[in-house]
């Protein structure tokens, strides 16, 4: 039984049609950056609350 579940999992990982998916979660932390983040972390995170 887990070896089923096992091969499900990689044959849904790698489906032809998740390689948008994979390239939109690998690239979303680079989605809002302007500018490289300040050296101050109390007004990195004040940015963070806008």
């Amino acid at each position: 039984m887990m070896t089923l579940f096992f091969v499900g999992v990689v044959f849904w990982a790698w489906r032809p049609r998740s390689r948008k998916d994979h390239d939109e979660a690998a690239s979303a932390i680079f989605r809002h950056e302007t500018k490289p983040a300040d050296d101050d972390p109390v007004s990195s995170s004040e940015e963070a609350r806008k």
